[in-house]
């Protein structure tokens, strides 16, 4: 006799009638399928390509319509309420506003939503933006909150938007700044600078607002982005790089994986109206060896202020050391001009505990920390980015000005942050604050902790869509062959100024 379920107080459920409408309301969503209730059974699933669909397209920590939802390409129309339901199902949850939802994922203990009490109302014909409406009263609110009207929640007191002055060379908040007894008006327009020029702000946010930061000022500062695999640290540092292609600033990429080449490509697939030099890779300019590391820093140097790529993807790790030492030791031995330095998977070269089955990572790590540590009296910056901050050198991570915060959830990740942010956020719910919403922050969320000389900047951000071609996404198999986009193109002169190094054959190999 086949087993037969019972409820909580041991008796034997009611049984179900076929047929049976639910009494609940149904909503435009669900007009055309009424609901009945049936009894139970197990299906096979299939592949969850449709399921995938709908969480890559709502995980950019945005709103989206249901009008939206509905016509998202891969997704027969109608089902992505289904869809939503597995997602739930999955740990995830939505937050609704009007007819528009945005990805979240479940706290911990907190029960599934419901789908049918989620849903209620909501009308998949009707357009709207509700993004737009959430930065308009957001954008309302913290007039108010500046203003005195009502007093910031916990939350609000970390998000505030951060105006970051200049003087003398050095960052000071806005805080800082006091009028003198004798001078009640206090002259903004001698020696200090408020706010950068319009000409001189690194625009990373989507709130032009939102992260302000003098664009000449970081070339020669050191900043890192740390976050866990898929939460956009690449991207940011992209969004940061078409910033420096904007003013025209100098700064070179060290590539490990070859996914930065799409800066020569706009978003739509033709030629970026910015040149860089690319060195190695697929799509490289010059073919380097591992033993080039010294010849692409001195043909950088020559070619200074033109940005360039060092793409490192077709070598294997220990060679990959073997350049990166060679590279930045010739650089901090013959540099003198300012020149901002993206260290893509930092912890590959800058390790806490150097492998010894790789022969050069301990005197690449040697080679990285003279930059970092001492390089800006050599005019050198650089931005590290790593998903691994518990496994980065910790000389290295104590003399970084700004930190750049996306999601991290793992443990020994986050006691890392904590390490550095407790001598630098002193204001310990701010701090806790921003520890207890790391694992929890969607793609492209961002806290961005700055510790000047004698003061802390905290401002949370979403980091504003790429204008270049996004060369990082990851290839999926509905579309493992995408189109190759249109790239610009390096001036002859330059390629040619770089070429004479490498044929010169005067450098020798530093291995």
């Amino acid at each position: 006799m086949p087993p037969t379920l019972r409820g909580g107080n041991g008796r034997r459920p009611a049984p179900i009638e076929r047929g049976v409408r639910s009494e609940r309301p149904s909503t435009p969503v669900y007009e055309e399928r009424q609901r009945s209730i049936t009894e139970s059974t197990v299906k096979m699933q299939g592949v969850r390509i449709a399921r995938d669909r709908l969480l890559d397209f709502m995980s950019d920590a945005r709103f989206h319509s249901a009008y939206e939802l509905d016509r998202v390409e891969g997704i027969k129309l109608g089902d992505w309420t289904v869809l939503m339901r597995e997602l739930i199902e999955y740990g995830y949850g939505f937050g609704r506003r009007g007819n528009s939802f945005i990805l979240r994922e479940r706290r911990l203990a907190e029960k599934a939503q419901d789908l049918a009490e989620l849903l209620a109302g909501v009308d998949a014909r009707v357009e709207e933006d509700m993004n737009r409406l959430h930065e308009r009263e957001k954008a309302e609110r913290e007039v108010q909150v500046r203003q005195g009207v009502v007093e910031p929640s916990l939350a609000e007191t970390a998000q505030l938007p951060v105006s970051l002055g200049y003087q003398a060379g050095r960052m000071v908040g806005e805080d800082d700044v006091e009028p003198g007894e004798d001078d009640p008006g206090f002259d903004l327009s001698s020696d200090l600078v408020k706010m950068p020029e319009e000409h001189d702000r690194l625009v990373i946010s989507i709130d032009p607002k939102g992260c302000v930061l003098s664009a000449r000022l970081s070339v020669t500062s050191t900043f890192a982005i740390l976050a866990k695999k898929k939460a956009g640290k690449t991207y940011l540092a992209m969004v940061i790089a078409e910033e420096y292609l904007r003013h025209g600033l100098p700064f070179v990429v060290i590539d490990p994986t070859g996914v930065w080449w799409g800066l020569r490509s706009l978003a739509n697939g033709t030629a970026s109206p910015w040149s860089l030099l690319i060195f190695g890779g697929k799509r490289g300019d010059i073919a380097i060896k591992s033993t080039d590391g010294a010849k692409v820093a001195s043909a950088i140097i020559a070619a200074w202020p033109k940005p360039a790529i060092v793409d490192l993807s077709r070598m294997p790790s220990d060679e990959q050391h073997l350049f990166v030492a060679d590279f930045c030791t010739r650089l901090y031995v013959e540099n003198e001009r300012p020149i901002h330095i993206f260290f893509d998977e930092a912890d590959e070269s800058m390790p806490q505990s150097p492998d010894s089955s790789f022969k050069h990572q301990r005197r690449c790590l040697a080679a990285c920390d003279q930059v970092v540590r001492r390089g800006r009296v050599k005019g050198l910056g650089a931005t590290l980015i790593t998903q691994r901050p518990a496994v980065i050198h910790k000389n290295v991570l104590s003399q970084i000005d700004g930190y750049f915060l996306l999601q991290l959830a793992a443990p020994h990740d986050l006691d890392a942050v904590e390490t550095w942010l407790k001598p630098v956020v002193t204001n310990m719910s701010e701090r806790n604050a921003c520890l207890r919403e790391l694992p929890r922050l969607g793609r492209g969320d961002v806290y961005f902790v700055q510790n000047g000389e004698g003061t802390v900047a905290m401002v949370r951000f979403l980091v504003r869509p790429k204008e270049t071609f996004n060369s990082s996404r990851t290839p999926t198999m509905d579309d493992p062959n995408p189109p190759t986009p249109g790239l610009s193109l390096v001036e002859a002169s330059v390629l040619a100024d770089a070429m004479k190094i490498f044929d010169g054959g005067g450098d020798e190999d530093e291995s």
